[in-house]
């Protein structure tokens, strides 16, 4: 039998996943191999000052990274050149047994520090590696189409070459913009409607800034959860909480899940993280923050900012809505009050086991403004906050607390156990009181969107109903048909009177039938109402063809029950036993009725062709016919298909 040899094309899909059988045993050489120890997380905590040292030791931590790999990109860490030499040794093993080869020209070496290593360079150089790449360097070095950076230059340098690519996308896009948009902004839809769900009165577009965050929920749920396991499928998890801890733990908030349920709680330095994490805390700051049913200790309220502890916003029922203030606006002149903790502005009382305000700020580091602070919740300019409020309760049964313990947290559990009801209220959807247990979302796309976000699509209401817009998406209508009662229900609708009111020197209010018509002997501003029903010759229309289609008694129809039918969908008529199209519904004529009449205004105002009554009523009976037996033709498909 001949051999036959095949090889995957460039650009292959399955191309990666050759590459990964090919690969693994080399690079489970690499991670099995005792004397190449990678980039060990221990050692750096250990030795960086950015890790808290009080819980140094406590902290969980990952196992060194020796080697990534995307297909046959392999990205290797080393400390020294002994290192790099039992790297060679594992290369030259593999490239015996597979056949395969190393090409040490085209191999790049980077220093993770930015700082240049005489010895590196020439201990490279002697085995064919003459690319080093350190803080010098004029531009990033990119792995797998990501910039690596070890100086401002080379952040520089990488963003001016951005910037000037999507400057050029720019132009090409307002071109396009220009010529699709002329003069259609006037009733162009709001993206934001267009991203509501279709029961909702939108088109169920992915909203990107919505979908971005919801796709960093699979890592934060688990991330926030304060006793989930790392699951089995996301081993990358527990560097995630090494490098969350790198950046945003503090000795007074010794763990990241502080910063991530409180913006007030992170370092100023959380504001220079890498774009992956910027994209988890931008992910967590649009959840609504309900901590309305939270039981949260004595001593993490008087650890918090005071900042957490005041209301920002309330609902519109609220009794004090009305006159309610933000906590910016309150001290706008005053800023620092923000930045005090519950401790500068609070005591616990052993005698009465609750919170209670100061009475006295001496001894206290920011005296007057613990003072003002103080002022202010008295006179109710600041609201606190209901889990606050209740460790402020005195009829309550609590246990008996000898004093609060406001030391550093020096275990890295109790830095958690100290905020897991909060934890667990960012995770819920809602909270139980059958069971007093939150009801968590799920690790999905779809369970972040079940949260309270800031600006939710599906918070918009519709006038309309989830009913009648699921009734209105059913109709069998033509498409045509569908999109302009789409735009009546949602008010764009581009009138003359809108026209003259956004652009008065190109355009008159008038309307343009009756001026160049014998229905009516002077001009007439054209609203909507005229737009789409009253205006003499449409108005001609919808009596006869609605009287000709539904009942006679529409011969004298009026605006209201246009309305009905068009913007609520109301109307009890039976035309099941009618002698023209029984097989169409009522709601059906009428789209076609009100299509017919829409092109044919369009055909004036663009083509010039005069809206002609009876032109219009033949058109209406022709797509009346066409329809019908569409329905008609997939109706007797489907009986056949389940025959």
């Amino acid at each position: 039998m001949p051999y036959i040899q095949i090889h995957a094309k460039d650009g292959d899909p399955i191309s990666p996943l050759l590459f990964n059988i090919i690969f693994d045993p080399f690079l489970r050489a690499i991670n099995q191999h005792q004397s190449i120890l990678g980039f060990d997380f221990t050692r750096i905590a250990a030795t960086n000052p950015r890790f808290s040292s009080h819980l140094a030791d406590n902290v969980p931590l990952a196992d060194p990274v020796k080697v990534l790999a995307y297909a046959d990109d392999t990205l290797g860490f080393l400390n020294d050149l002994s290192e790099f030499h039992q790297l060679q040794q594992l290369i030259n093993k593999y490239a015996a047994a597979s056949n395969a080869s190393l090409n040490y020209h085209k191999t790049q070496a980077l220093s993770l520090s930015g700082v240049p290593h005489d010895s590196w360079i020439f201990g490279l150089r002697a085995s064919g590696i003459s690319s080093w790449h350190d803080q010098n360097a004029t531009a990033p070095i990119i792995y797998l189409g990501y910039p690596i950076c070890s100086s401002t230059a080379q952040k520089n340098s990488y963003f001016d070459a951005l910037l000037t690519r999507l400057r050029g996308f720019c132009r090409l896009h307002s071109l396009g913009a220009s010529f699709v948009n002329q003069n259609a902004k006037l009733t162009r839809f709001s993206f934001a409607t267009l991203c509501l769900p279709r029961s909702h009165g939108g088109l169920g577009l992915l909203d990107p800034a919505v979908q971005i965050n919801a796709l960093q929920w699979r890592w934060l749920h688990p991330l926030l959860h304060p006793s989930d396991p790392t699951p089995p499928t996301k081993t990358s998890l527990p560097y995630l909480r090494v490098i969350l801890n790198f950046f945003l733990a503090t000795p007074s908030y010794p763990t990241y899940h502080w910063s991530l349920l409180f913006p007030a709680c992170r370092p100023s330095s959380a504001r220079k993280v890498i774009a992956s994490l910027y994209n988890l805390l931008r992910a967590v700051d649009t959840i609504v923050r309900k901590f309305g049913v939270c039981h949260v200790s004595f001593s993490t309220c008087l650890r918090l900012p005071f900042s957490t502890l005041v209301e920002h916003n309330l609902p519109p029922n609220h009794s004090l809505s009305p006159t309610f203030r933000s906590p910016k606006e309150v001290v706008n002149h005053y800023p620092r009050v923000l930045q005090l903790t519950g401790n500068d502005v609070f005591i616990f009382d052993t005698t009465t086991q609750a919170l209670q305000l100061r009475t006295s700020v001496i001894g206290l580091p920011h005296q007057p403004t613990s003072l003002r602070a103080i002022n202010f919740l008295q006179a109710q300019n600041l609201l606190l906050t209901n889990f606050i409020h209740f460790n402020m309760l005195l009829l309550v049964s609590r246990p008996n607390i000898p004093h609060i313990d406001l030391s550093t947290i020096t275990n890295y559990s109790d830095s958690i156990s100290l905020v897991s009801t909060l934890l667990l209220s960012l995770l819920a959807t809602s909270f139980s009181f059958e069971s007093h247990s939150f009801l968590l979302s799920l690790p999905t796309n779809q369970g972040f969107k079940s949260l309270p976000l800031h600006s939710n699509p599906f918070s918009h209401s519709s006038s309309l109903g989830v009913a009648k817009w699921k009734q209105f998406w059913s109709l069998q209508v033509p498409l045509n048909a569908r999109n302009t009662w789409f735009r009546i229900f949602h008010e764009k609708v581009t009138t003359c009177q809108l026209l003259h009111q956004r652009l008065r020197d190109s355009f008159t209010p008038y309307c343009p039938h009756c001026q160049s018509s014998s229905f009516t002997s002077s001009t007439v501003i054209e609203d909507t109402e005229h737009f789409l029903f009253s205006c003499p010759q449409k108005l001609d229309v919808w009596r006869q063809t609605l009287s000709l289609y539904l009942s006679s008694r529409f011969a004298h129809v009026a605006y209201e029950e246009y309305i009905a039918i068009i913007l609520h969908l109301r109307l009890d008529i039976d035309r099941s036993s009618h002698e023209l199209f029984p097989a169409l519904s009522v709601f059906q004529v009428f789209a076609c009725i009100q299509q017919a009449i829409w092109s044919a205004h369009y055909r004036q105002v663009f083509q010039h062709i005069p809206f002609i009554p009876s032109t219009v009523i033949h058109s209406i009976h022709h797509t009346l016919l066409n329809l019908d037996s569409q329905l008609f033709r997939i109706t007797k498909y489907r009986q056949s298909k389940y025959n």
